[in-house]
């Protein structure tokens, strides 16, 4: 019969759930069910792909198959069904070895519709050619100024990689598996490089799909409260009903063990100011990563080395000469079938490169021969018990998270059992730590007798980019010689594609829910218990128990306020009372993890008076609770103000992870740029987290050996503290019966609401509107148009939430993503800083794409598509309803509470969303839209002679 067989159920204590694995003997098809009480459910199918180059045929691939199918022939089904959906989550990605598509949602309805169209976007995609050009490649062609032809490559993924490969980390960490795996699919990019991306054919893309994604190699994966029996029937009678070609399943080599150590040498493109150094890597292969030991063990080692600053080895990153910091890419690497252990340093002088490596390898030697005390490998191995039961925090659907954790082994062929029950791993690894010699045999085994290793440097190369400068000397070439017929073909084909992107499909083929099926919106969590200012949620909490403290901000000057970044950055990097912050670090990373972050927004019971609190947080295993609370309690009270040397490291370090994340937040820049003088919240975000806050970082970071001006930072530092301590906090506990108990005996501040702010906190703050584009190492732009709006009390709020959505679907999409090339662009109202922004993400073009934005506004005016009207009202309560766990739901609820937030507002909220008609969507446009807006722009310096031409106002990063 056509049926899934069983072979092997496990119950899984520490995760509530019980775990299927069956087959599906005609085809070969695996699944695995994870049940548990959630109504989340997800979905996931993946296959291996086993790119032999760096053209991004995977990658392409994902795009493409997700632009219409058999039974589903309209061009983007995706998007269309982002639109026509209540999920929780919807994507595709492409890893190094593999494809996969997950969803999740949380009504049964709309997880039937987007797995039909999953299904048959995998199993039977149109791959028509025009969808290749428009999400792969294509030429375009273009007359200049000069009456010469010009050619120009474009395509989503192209334009994607472009911005994704403007990253020294993403460059890096390419390098890294070139190195070490050299022989095997893993030394390509497969998400594709640009240099190659155009070699690859529409052809070559069709015999990949046939190849890999056939069901002999489909892993299916499901999790949640819906029978698996009724998801396999499904599955069967959508995907597995027609006769299979028997295929073996597909494998991912190895690579051979090296008998000595490899070095590369590359280059990266970066700013001025970075001449002369590099970014250095050390790598070594440790094991599979489809065995959970070598996975838990090496976990384990990295924690131990790398954990917090007075780790061994991250102390000895940190505080190396003649580096800026170490690198974002320090861990455990387990993307492919090979586990890799990195560390690296950015900023390197390179004359010094040979130095630090001798005091690498000396470093490790001895390492070898002290050890660690056994309080560091028992802190280490608490540390992964506290991640192994805090699976279930945060908005991302659980059930993905999980299924992300074994899909490797699922697709290959190795034990996803042990990979989620880790307990007996960890509980074997528990045993050993006493014995001195554990530690030691793993310093061996993964390092000091390890060859299989490099060491890769990546020079730093400023001016023109050569590559770029190739390409376009190719183009130019290509373009003279160009036949009639050639041209005729490129032209041609743009007209073909036109004309494909504004033929209106026939949505009514796709499956969809509508009003109808939104369930009503929930309230606020309520807290088992509360006074003035301590709340307390009791809840199942798997072992673990949370503290949060916000602290009023006061008023502060304009330096303090321009410096309070740092303060919440550093606050928990220095020592408390005599210790040094070594010490307090190793102290604290026996108990649990710390954090200290701070939030600004209107409160609603206060005419939206903006307020702003520190919020400092502690979460740690239920038996720990005494010392969570103790180590909260003396964050802001006994921190030491007085460690330069510390300081000046921190400062550098912040620089080098500011430079590094550019090109991965370039559209947030743009859009905390373009809002930056509307509001006082509006200046605060680009103050302490837009791109000024960097300028100000660099200008500090320049200065940090001059000891006047680390004791002026300390001087504010101290300043803002006592500010800050004049006031009591309000607090929120949450966790199980006995560990809430422990916590209310040990409170640590006053929380009787004594000595509380009736209001805070901002008088006024400095003008940031002096500029309008920062220039940035890249090849890809991120563009804003902003406009001032109203906070979320406003009866015009949700009607600005829906009109986000509907210029996104509706127009957006359309115009910058497939016509203009963006990988991303939206539109979105900003409650919190009073605002509506447009962008869009790693895009070719600059005020074309902020012509589109306008053009947006005019048609908005005039489209009257009932059906997309519903589809924005949808996509705004998909946000309201994501499926939030016990402790995202606690702390979403003691947010609110903070800024006068109840039940009845976002009842009523909820209710203008669903009330929006077209009528109200224009009379909104019109009042905020039809004034003038602000841009904002993050733009490759490729384009500075184009905006000095449109006179913007620059600056560089």
């Amino acid at each position: 019969m056509n049926k899934f067989k069983t072979v092997l159920s496990s119950k899984i204590e520490s995760l509530g759930a019980n775990l299927y694995h069956f087959v599906h003997p005609a085809s070969g098809a695996k699944h695995f069910h994870i049940e548990v009480e959630d109504d989340n459910n997800a979905f996931l199918v993946g296959f291996p792909t086993l790119p032999a180059d760096s053209t991004g045929i995977a990658h392409i691939l994902e795009h493409t198959a997700l632009c219409g199918s058999k039974k589903y022939p309209v061009r983007d089904p995706f998007f269309m069904m982002l639109r026509r959906s209540l999920n929780t989550y919807m994507n595709a990605f492409t890893a190094p070895d593999a494809t996969a598509y997950p969803f999740a949602t949380r009504n049964k309805k709309d997880f039937y519709n987007l797995l039909s169209v999953y299904l048959d976007a995998v199993f039977n995609p149109n791959l028509n050619v025009l969808d290749f050009a428009q999400e792969g490649w294509r030429f375009e062609l273009s007359i200049d100024k000069n009456n010469q032809p010009t050619l120009k490559y474009h395509g989503v993924v192209y334009n994607e990689m472009k911005g994704a490969m403007s990253s020294p980390n993403a460059q890096l960490w390419n390098y890294v598996h070139a190195g070490l795996f050299p022989d095997t699919t893993y030394s390509h990019n497969s998400g594709g490089d640009p240099k190659f991306i155009p070699d690859l054919t529409h052809e070559a893309l069709c015999q990949f799909h046939k190849r890999y994604y056939n069901p002999s190699n489909a892993v299916f994966m499901t999790y949640g409260d819906l029978p698996y029996e009724e998801h396999q029937a499904f599955i069967i009678e959508n995907s597995l009903t027609q006769d299979f070609q028997s295929v073996p399943r597909i494998e991912a080599p190895f690579q051979n063990a090296f008998r000595e150590r490899v070095e590369l040498n590359e280059c990266y493109q970066a700013a001025e100011t970075m001449d002369g150094t590099a970014q250095v890597v050390w790598a070594w292969v440790c094991g599979s990563s489809l065995n959970s030991l070598e996975v838990v063990e090496l976990n384990f080692f990295a924690t131990i080395l790398l954990e917090h600053s007075a780790s061994p080895l991250m102390y000895f990153l940190e505080t190396t000469e003649n580096a800026n910091a170490p690198s974002d890419l320090c861990g455990v690497d387990d993307s492919a079938q090979q586990l890799v252990f990195i560390c690296g340093l950015d900023g390197v002088k390179t004359g010094a490169i040979s130095g630090i490596d001798a005091q690498l390898e000396l470093f490790f030697e001895r390492l070898a021969e002290t050890g660690v005390a056994e309080s560091i490998l028992q802190a280490s191995i608490d540390k992964l018990e506290l991640e192994q039961r805090d699976w279930d925090s945060g908005s991302y659907p659980k059930g993905l998270s999980l299924m992300g954790r074994i899909l490797g082994a699922a697709i290959y062929n190795g034990d996803p059992v042990s990979l989620l029950n880790i307990d007996p791993i960890i509980e074997k690894i528990r045993a050993q730590i006493s014995d001195p010699l554990y530690f030691k045999s793993l310093v061996n085994k993964f390092i000091n007798n390890n060859l299989h290793a490099a060491r890769i440097v990546m020079n730093a190369r400023t001016g023109p980019d050569p590559m770029v400068k190739k390409i376009e000397k190719e183009l130019l070439k290509k373009a003279k010689s160009l036949s009639d017929s050639e041209r005729s073909l490129i032209q041609e084909q743009a007209e073909n594609l036109k004309e494909r992107q504004s033929l209106k499909d026939d949505e009514s083929v796709l499956p969809k829910v509508t009003l109808q099926d939104v369930p009503n919106g929930k309230d606020f969590l309520k807290p088992s218990s509360e006074n003035t200012s301590f709340v307390e949620f009791e809840a199942p909490a798997n072992g673990i128990f949370r503290i949060r403290a916000a602290f009023p901000l006061p008023e502060l000057t304009d330096e303090e306020l321009e410096y309070f970044p740092l303060f919440c950055d550093y606050l928990n990097q220095f020592g408390i009372d005599k210790e040094s912050y070594l010490d307090t670090q190793n102290r604290r990373s026996r108990f649990g993890e710390f954090s200290v972050s701070s939030i600004v927004r209107p409160n609603i019971s206060r005419d939206n008076q903006s307020e702003a609190y520190l919020l400092l947080s502690g979460k740690g295993l239920s038996r720990n609770t005494p010392q969570v609370m103790s180590i909260l309690g003396e964050m802001l009270h006994k921190v030491r103000f007085d460690e330069a040397k510390r300081l000046q490291e921190l400062l550098c370090q912040s620089k080098a992870e500011g430079e590094q994340s550019l090109t991965g937040k370039g559209h947030y820049l743009a859009m905390s740029l373009s809002a930056c003088s509307f509001n006082t919240i509006s200046a605060l975000e680009e103050l302490w987290s837009g791109g000024s806050a960097l300028l100000k970082i660099k200008k500090l970071c320049d200065q940090h050996k001059d000891r006047k001006v680390i004791d002026l930072i300390f001087k504010f530092f101290i300043s803002i503290r006592d500010k800050i301590l004049t006031n009591s906090p309000k607090m929120m506990a949450f966790g199980e019966e006995e560990s809430l108990k422990l916590a209310s005996d040990f409170l640590p501040y006053d929380c009787t609401g004594g000595n509380l702010l009736d209001s805070n906190f901002i008088s006024k703050v400095p003008n940031l509107a002096n500029r309008n584009c920062w220039l940035i190492e890249s090849q890809v732009n991120f563009c804003s148009l902003s406009f001032s709006a109203v906070s979320d009390c406003s009866p015009d709020a949700p009607i600005l939430a829906v009109l986000g959505k509907y210029l996104q679907e509706g127009f957006l999409h359309r115009k910058i993503r497939e016509s203009g090339g963006a990988y991303g662009s939206g539109a979105n109202y900003f409650p919190d800083s009073q605002s509506f922004k447009f962008f869009s993400y790693r895009d070719p073009r600059l005020f074309e794409t902020i012509a589109d934005f306008k053009d947006s506004i005019q048609w908005v005016l005039s489209d009257k598509n009932k059906e997309q009207l519903e589809q924005a009202t949808l996509g705004v309560i998909r946000g309201l309803d994501s499926s939030l766990s016990k402790i995202a739901e606690a702390d979403r609820s003691f947010m609110a509470s903070l800024y006068g937030k109840r039940d009845c507002d976002i009842a009523a909220f909820r209710q203008g969303v669903l009330g929006v008609s077209h009528i109200k969507l224009v009379e909104v446009a019109e009042k905020y839209l039809l004034k003038e807006g602000r841009i904002g722009l993050v733009a490759s310096k490729g384009n500075d002679r184009s905006l000095i031409e449109t006179r913007c106002k620059t600056d560089f990063l």
